[in-house]
């Protein structure tokens, strides 16, 4: 019997064992489907996340990069149209040349020549309203010269007496693809010259080169016709085509983002910017494939983090927002670069424009500006009915000084003559030299006889008391002529002219005095003394 009890007591432990052996096991393997689930729980959301992150950040890189290529194109517009203008600023001040003037077409030809020392492979030509040069630098001059080949070009320049930038064409004389900057030349109101500086189209090139554009990249310039101008990749095949598909989305809009099949068959994410000055535009490509490439990176990545735990996620994020991190910051120092750019290309363009409008010897206004400037005062006197003075002054017995002393000693009297006259004159007052020992005054602000009297006595006895610093044996004296707007002319020819028959009038009097204009002598060629010679002389 108590065999048989322990055997019994030996079965209910044993099956008791079992049971709690089959609950612990039950109990386990609940615990860690619950914990998988758990564990799942977390990581779909996490997952589900991370994807909608990496696709956030995808979409906010793409566009990071296209707004920066965007930039980018845009600066490299900006770029080529400070080489065009930079290019017209010179051809301006070359339009001022007196040897157009005098017609000696010969010195021209030799001074413009000096001006393509700094113009590699370019060529200046100068036509008449027929189309037909008269001087190119790329011949010997007097050589037989053909016609422009752009004559609607030299037609458009006489007719609107404006500057203009060409397309794309091919030489008459050289054959090579060119561009051309032309500008008139105008003596006495009327346009006698069309002055051109023509440039092979490559040399606009440079604009796209100096940026070292990886290989895989495109880079394009367009004329303002839409004919392909530069191209990094395959010029002798696609210089002189149309881009078709490019110009009629620049058509809509003046810069963005448009994706093609390229010429050679890729398909290509290009960023265009089309100058509104020139018309001309700058287009730069991307292979789409080099873009779509971190797309694929990005959805395996997306895939990857569904499966990896919170904490890779984590890991895999740090390394993501340093990424975005250094793509902030690249955009900023190429936005700071932009603006250092840009500020100096305007510091350019506004020297040019002051050398352009200025005396290169004495700094004062030149004669194109001197005009402008009467212009402006003119207008304004007929606005507000007030007076507008003119002063031509003639030096007296200036060629004795470069004759006696040499023309570097004329300069330095000149220059000695500029500075007085600034001096005397108000700040208001435009001060040029017209050319040789000639210098004008207009006076922007109401003014009466009394006060040109006293501003001419002061000009002729600063002159009379010399230089004696630099010429102590030399005394020089001037010759001034006055107009008057409204009553000795309302135009810039009219009172210059009254003002040089006063000057006339005023040298040939004894010199060293002034004159105002006298209508009733004018109709007779002379100009009559309205001062007792007393009072001219000081």
């Amino acid at each position: 019997m108590e065999h048989e009890s322990a055997l019994c007591a030996d079965a209910q432990v044993a099956r008791a064992t079992s049971s709690r052996a089959r609950a612990v096991h039950a109990l386990t393997r609940s615990i860690r489907i619950r914990v998988i689930w758990l564990v799942i729980t977390c990581l779909v959301p996490a997952g589900l996340a991370g994807m909608l992150l990496l696709h956030h950040s995808y979409e906010t890189k793409r566009q990071a990069i296209e707004q920066h290529l965007v930039s980018f194109v845009r600066a490299l517009s900006l770029n080529l149209d400070q080489e065009l203008a930079g290019i017209q600023a010179t051809i301006r001040t070359l339009a001022l040349s007196p040897h157009l003037t005098s017609g000696d077409l010969a010195a021209f030809h030799a001074q413009a020549r000096e001006v393509l020392r700094d113009y590699d492979d370019a060529d200046i030509i100068l036509s008449d309203a027929n189309s037909q040069q008269v001087v190119n630098s790329f011949r010997p001059f007097g050589d037989r010269l053909p016609r422009r080949g752009v004559p609607e070009i030299v037609r458009q320049v006489f007719e609107t007496r404006q500057p203009l930038i060409t397309p794309m064409f091919s030489g008459a004389v050289t054959g090579r693809h060119l561009i051309s900057i032309d500008v008139p030349v105008i003596r006495n109101d009327q346009v006698i010259y069309d002055l051109a500086m023509t440039i092979p189209a490559r040399r606009l090139g440079a604009v796209l080169t100096h940026q070292n554009l990886p290989p895989e990249w495109l880079g394009l310039i367009i004329d303002n016709t839409g004919i392909i101008a530069v191209r990094t990749r395959n010029p002798e095949v696609f210089v002189g085509r149309p881009a078709s598909r490019l110009n009629q989305r620049m058509s809509q809009v003046t810069s963005g983002i448009l994706v093609i099949d390229a010429f050679e068959g890729e398909l290509t994410t290009m960023a265009f910017s089309r100058s509104e000055v020139s018309g001309w535009s700058v287009v730069v490509g991307i292979p789409t494939a080099m873009l779509t490439a971190e797309t694929r990176w990005s959805l395996l990545m997306s895939g990857a983090v569904a499966l990896l735990l919170l904490g890779a996620g984590i890991a895999l994020a740090i390394p993501l927002s340093h990424g975005i991190a250094r793509s902030t910051l690249l955009l900023s120092a190429h936005h700071h670069a932009q603006m250092l750019a840009h500020d100096r290309e305007r510091r350019r363009a506004e020297e040019a424009r002051f050398q352009a409008q200025h005396d290169g010897l004495t700094g004062l206004a030149n004669r194109g500006l001197f005009n402008e400037r009467l212009e402006q005062a003119i207008a304004t006197a007929r606005g507000s009915r007030h007076r507008v003075g003119v002063l031509f002054i003639d030096l007296d017995n200036f060629k004795t000084v470069n004759d006696s002393q040499g023309h570097d000693m004329g300069d330095r009297l000149l220059k000695l003559v500029a500075d007085r006259l600034l001096a005397i004159t108000r700040s208001s007052d435009t001060v040029a030299r017209l050319g040789g020992d000639e210098f004008a005054v207009v006076t922007a602000l109401e003014v009466t006889g009394t006060d040109l009297s006293g501003m001419c006595h002061r000009i002729l006895q600063d002159l009379r008391q010399g230089f004696a610093a630099e010429f102590p044996d030399l005394t020089i004296g001037a010759s001034i002529g006055i107009a008057v707007c409204p009553d000795d002319g309302e135009d810039v020819a009219s009172l210059l002219r009254s003002a040089d028959i006063a000057m006339y009038q005023a040298k040939t009097a004894g010199k060293g005095s002034f004159r105002f204009f006298s209508p009733d002598h004018a109709r007779e060629g002379v100009a009559h003394a309205t001062a007792p010679a007393a009072d001219c002389n000081g």
